[in-house]
């Protein structure tokens, strides 16, 4: 059986659905490239919960970096030990407000307070 045509409509029927969604808006951006505060090197992934505060995963920087609803940075941090990255990869805070780590180059999980 060939598979291209129900790619292709699977396909259509995402573009579909998002070209329903209307235009996106842009709203803005923060950070630049480099290792300082508020600045990024090979960012991965973000949450933002409901609070707004801002979690992103500076993968190529070793670290995870927390903001406020401002875009303020709060706290990020690198290494081996406890609540230190290699290779950060995924995020993601619950509704128990627990922030959870991918870190990837120490082959493991590690979760916080939202604090961290």
């Amino acid at each position: 059986m060939n598979k291209h045509p129900l790619i292709m409509v699977g396909a259509l029927v995402a573009l579909a659905a998002f070209c329903a969604w209307g235009d996106w808006i842009y709203e803005g951006q923060w950070g630049t490239k480099g290792s300082g505060e508020g600045q990024f090197y090979g960012p991965c992934d973000v949450d933002a919960p409901y609070d707004g505060h801002v979690y992103v995963t500076d993968s190529a920087n070793y670290r995870v970096q927390y903001f406020t609803p401002s875009r303020t940075y709060v706290w990020g941090t690198r290494g081996s030990g406890n609540g230190e990255f290699l290779g950060t990869r995924g995020i993601t805070v619950s509704d128990d407000d627990i922030v959870y780590v991918v870190d990837g180059l120490n082959h493991r999980v590690q979760y916080f307070t939202r604090t961290g």
